[in-house]
Order: C-alpha cells, then sequence, then structure tokens
C-alpha cells in the first residue's frame, strides 16, 4: 500500500491503493481528482481517550527541555548571559508551534507504519529543504501542503517507512508568499505624532504594540495616558533576511540531548526548522533594536505582539532583562474558558501582569498574576430596545475555519483541530433543519481565510442558492444591521455578540470544544437560558422559534441576567477603559 502524507498528488503513486494519512489530503476542490482512485483514510490515532492529554503533557516536557538547551546553546554561540526568561519571550511562538506539530506530525506517520508494516511513499529530496527565517514563516508554512511535505519526509526515514526521494522546485515558491518575509510593524503615525506632541521624552514612559485595537482605541490610550503611553513605532527592513548557514554553529543544535523517541525526532529536525532570525540574524536584530532603544522602556504592553512581532519580542525580553515590566493583555475568546491552553500558559509565563476579560482561575498557580481589565473591543454604546437590525430581515450564522493540518495552531488551542470535519458536518445539520423562511434570510459569514476546506463551494453544492456575507464590513459594524447572530464555535465572536446585546444563539459539541471546571458554571447558565445549545439540530430549531421576533425572545429578564452575568466574567468592557488602563499603567 502506498502513503499519501499530503495533497500533493505529484507524490502519489496513484497506480496503487492509497492509504490517506488524513483528510487534509482530499481538499474538496479537488475531489475530481481524488474520488475515482482507490484508497483509504488512515483512522485518527487522536481518537482514543486520554491520547491528546498524554501528547500535550509530552509536548510541554519537551518544550521546558528544549528551552533550557537553546538558552545554553544560544548564550554561548553569540557570547550573551541571557536568562531563560529572555529566551522564552524570544522563541517561545516558534517553539510551540514545532514541538506541536513535529508530535502530531510523528503520531500519524507512527500509526499509518503500524496499520500497515509494508508500506511505501515518496518523500521530498533534502536538497529541496527550506528553513523558516522568522516565526510568522515557520507558522503560516505550517498550514500549508509543501512545508508538511517537507515534515514528513524528514520523518519518514526515522520511522523506517520506505521511501524513494524525489524534487519538488516548487518548494522555492514558499519565500515568496505572504507572511514569508521579514515582520514589519506599521507604526500607528497619528498616535505616534500626537504623542511626541505632548513632549515626553524619546523613551520615558511606556509603549505598547500590537494591543489588538484599532487606530481610535490607540489614541484614546495615549490621550488619557497624556503620553505616559505611546506606540512602539519601528520596522524590521524588508531585507532583514538570512539564510541558514551550512557550517556548526547550525548543526550543534542536533546536541539536544533527547531522552527518548520523541525528543529524538526534535533534535533530528531541529536544524532545518529552527528560523534563520534567531542564530544567523540574532546579532543584528539586536544591535538594531537597542540602537533605538537607550535607555531601554521600564514598562511594555501587548496583546499579540509576543506571537511574531520580532522586533518587539526582542525589546520585550532586553527590557525585562533590564528590570523592565512586560505587561500583556488577553486578546480573543477561549482564554479562561478551554480545559487547557497552551497560549495562555505561554503568555502568564513571560509577563509581569496578564490582564483578562474579566476571569480568573485560582486552580492555574505560575506565571504572571491575572488582572481584570475592561477591553475596549467589548464596549458598545447602550441600543435602544429593539433598535438593533430594525432595517433588515436578515440574520447571520457565523462560521469559523481551521488549518487542514490539525494542531497547527498549537494543542487544545482549538481542541475541535483533529476532528473539524465533524464541525463541517454539524454545520450541514444545522442549515438543512432550519425552516425554508429561516434559510432564506440567512447570510453566512464565512472565515477569511479558507485554509483550503472550500468551505463556500461546499456550502454552495449542498444547499443551491445560499446567501453568503460579503465581508465589505467589520463584525462591530454588523452587529447593527443583523436581527440574530447565530455562532457556532466559542472564540472572540461570540463574545463581542453578548457583549453588544445582540439577539445571540450559539452552538457547538462541548465534547469538541472542552471547557475548564471553573467556566462549566457559566456555560451551563448560557444552556439554561436557551442561548446556547449543544447540537446542531437543536440549534436550528430554537432559530425556527425565535425568528419572527428575536428581539422579544432576547430581552426576556432571565436570559439578560443570564447574558450579563457571563459578560461579567468573559467579555468585561467600560466606555472609560482608557481611563482605568492609564490609572493601572502609571
Amino acid at each position: 500500500m502506498f502513503l499519501a502524507t499530503t495533497a500533493i498528488s505529484e507524490f502519489w503513486d496513484t497506480r496503487q491503493e492509497l492509504l490517506i494519512l488524513g483528510p487534509w489530503c482530499l481538499p474538496y476542490g479537488q475531489k475530481d481528482r481524488w474520488t475515482p482512485l482507490r484508497r483509504r483514510i488512515l483512522e485518527d490515532p487522536w481518537d482514543p481517550p486520554g491520547r491528546m492529554q498524554d501528547a500535550v503533557a509530552r509536548c510541554e516536557r519537551a518544550q521546558e527541555r528544549l528551552l533550557e538547551f537553546l538558552a545554553d546553546y544560544l548564550n554561548g554561540v553569540h557570547g550573551v548571559r541571557r536568562s531563560p526568561r529572555y529566551w522564552r519571550i524570544l522563541l517561545g511562538p516558534w517553539l510551540m508551534g514545532f514541538v506541536s506539530a513535529l508530535c502530531d506530525r510523528w503520531t500519524h506517520l507512527s500509526a499509518a507504519a503500524e496499520a500497515c508494516p509494508r508500506l511505501a511513499s515518496w518523500r521530498l529530496d533534502p536538497a529541496d529543504y527550506l528553513t523558516p527565517r522568522n516565526t510568522l514563516e515557520y507558522n503560516s508554512w505550517l498550514y500549508g501542503d509543501e512545508f508538511n511535505l517537507q515534515v514528513y519526509s524528514e520523518l519518514m526515514p526515522l520511522l523506517g517507512i520506505r521511501s524513494e526521494l524525489r524534487r519538488f522546485p516548487r518548494m522555492s515558491s514558499l519565500k515568496a508568499r505572504p507572511g514569508a518575509s521579514a515582520w514589519k510593524s506599521r507604526p500607528r503615525t497619528l498616535a505616534a505624532a500626537l504623542s511626541r506632541g505632548l513632549g515626553m521624552p524619546k523613551n520615558r514612559g511606556g509603549f505598547f504594540s500590537d494591543l489588538y485595537f484599532d487606530r481610535r482605541h490607540a489614541l484614546s490610550l495615549v490621550l488619557a495616558s497624556r503620553g505616559g503611553m505611546r506606540p512602539v513605532v519601528a520596522e524590521l527592513p524588508k531585507s532583514f533576511c538570512f539564510e541558514p548557514e551550512a557550517g556548526s554553529r547550525r548543526q550543534g543544535l542536533r546536541g539536544f540531548p533527547h531522552r527518548d523517541e520523541f525528543e529524538k525526532i526534535l533534535s533530528s529536525c531541529l536544524p532545518t526548522h529552527f528560523p534563520t532570525l534567531f542564530l544567523e540574524g540574532y546579532s543584528k536584530l539586536r544591535d538594531l533594536v537597542l540602537s533605538d532603544w537607550q535607555p531601554l522602556p521600564r514598562l511594555l504592553q501587548t496583546a499579540v505582539g509576543w506571537f511574531s512581532n520580532e522586533y518587539f519580542k526582542l525589546l520585550a525580553a532586553e527590557a525585562v532583562e533590564a528590570g523592565g515590566r512586560l505587561i500583556i493583555a488577553q486578546h480573543g475568546g477561549a482564554y479562561g474558558m478551554f480545559q487547557s491552553m497552551q497560549r495562555e500558559r505561554h503568555e502568564r509565563a513571560i509577563a509581569d501582569e496578564y490582564w483578562t476579560w474579566g476571569w480568573t482561575d485560582d486552580s492555574a498557580p505560575g506565571g504572571a498574576a491575572l488582572k481584570r481589565m475592561p477591553n475596549p473591543r467589548l464596549h458598545f454604546p447602550p441600543r435602544r430596545a429593539g433598535s438593533a437590525g430594525r432595517s433588515s430581515r436578515d440574520w447571520i450564522l457565523v462560521n469559523t475555519s481551521l488549518p487542514r493540518y490539525p494542531n497547527s495552531w498549537h494543542f487544545d488551542y482549538t481542541p475541535a483541530s483533529h476532528r473539524f470535519e465533524n464541525y463541517l458536518r454539524d454545520r450541514s445539520r444545522f442549515i438543512r433543519c432550519l425552516s425554508d423562511p429561516a434559510r432564506r434570510s440567512m447570510l453566512i459569514r464565512l472565515h477569511p481565510v479558507d485554509f483550503g476546506w472550500g468551505h463556500r463551494a461546499r456550502l454552495s453544492d449542498e444547499f443551491p442558492g445560499l446567501r453568503f456575507d460579503p465581508r465589505t464590513a467589520a463584525w462591530r459594524r454588523m452587529l447593527d444591521r443583523i436581527r440574530l447572530a447565530v455562532i457556532d464555535h466559542p472564540q472572540t465572536t461570540f463574545l463581542e455578540s453578548l457583549a453588544a446585546d445582540i439577539p445571540t444563539l450559539l452552538y457547538w459539541d462541548p465534547g469538541d470544544w472542552v471547557m475548564r471546571q471553573e467556566a462549566r458554571p457559566y456555560f451551563d447558565e448560557l444552556r439554561g437560558a436557551g442561548i446556547l445549545y449543544d447540537d446542531a439540530a437543536s440549534a436550528a430549531a430554537a432559530v425556527n422559534r425565535v425568528i419572527e421576533d428575536p428581539r422579544l425572545w432576547w430581552q426576556e429578564p432571565r436570559r439578560q441576567e443570564v447574558r450579563r452575568r457571563f459578560c461579567g466574567r468573559f467579555a468585561y468592557g467600560e466606555a472609560d477603559w482608557a481611563r482605568i488602563w492609564s490609572r493601572e499603567l502609571a
């Protein structure tokens, strides 16, 4: 039997029966190509109970050991003496992606080899291997077919899978894709000019970057703080890219002292997966940042800059090493809700203080102290009763999308990652159960990134005549135009809808989106109030009942009380948020 690892059919031997490693190999838009082939799909190795939890624990142990090794190794290579926290700030986001993705790909290949001991495949020639330049490039590559072909090709020999080498010149096109160039910050020029006009010395006070704000919110913070908080105005040149060296510095990464088979896999792949910015480019990056910042800032704040803003990460690492403070503000849903969340643990591990959208969690010791703070994304002006969506008969179904390759957004950030086809089936079931009037007045708002699932084509083929939101308006503006929002996933969108007091109905499979113990009573209250449903058919039946007058249903006093209590815990906003922030940041 021949193993197909990705959707790149040039690496399939279609003369044989195919073992399809996973659904990512069969993109909907290419179904005419793969439908006629003899094939079967490998059973999902993540389905057995406890398997995912064991993998998360294994990955976290490996990450900590790798971080310890890399901190020592890079200190020696670069002639510096920096703390593990310094290197965690700089390397952590890449490290989470590397370890999680390798664990997932290794697990699938191991399951395939066990299921078919005489398996054979074609793999990429090492001459076509690529090394990422930075965190953003690496994580964007993990979503696509080409780099995953490289990953599976690196792992096959280590697992004893018979394979034949093949060249694939198309690999080089990855470096020309969006997100592949070095990160570039677009400064909030108006906010920066205003803060300069307030007369603060260049590097005094506090600074923020990537706060998940729009421009007016950035301006509000600058004004409320009298220039005491200003944006980090900086960028990396487009040419700030480095190619991997062939010498001993990169090969020395293989020196990670592995303790088990999985860590041996990580050690073997480390030289090709480690971004060049942190090895070949580190000294120039550090020189660039330090030339801009003397003295270093005493206070830095971000919401998403910790992930792939390499300039900010280096600045933050240097600042905290010199005694400065780093505050991280929550940037989306899932935080404080999901049973286990790797990103949340990382953000708290690197921060001095972590600002939540209302929640606290005494069960998660260690890391930054939690502080309940209002967020401007969650503040909406009061609405007149019955005014929302008054001019429209439309209501909206809001969808999500995830990378086809599972666990490319780190383990447990999206618990449904390896069961996304269940999500697709539930979405279809929901639409099938709608009444004709409800379906005719529905708009579907797709996620802006398709990831190769063919969402629009799937739905249009199954339900001709569906209408799709063109996404010409931001979600906040859409909330003024719709009568009812139905949201099928527990992330940022549903929190904004509840905070805006828009009639909102929610549904998702609680087995795919597992909530932590402290959050469950709040979700149980949503269920009791008829806002949240555990299956698509029940949610559709609820839409059929309320669609004539969603506002009347929504304004029922008990339902409103549940909404307010939930928002106080997970979607806290205030009109004077900027004054509150400025006071805390002074």
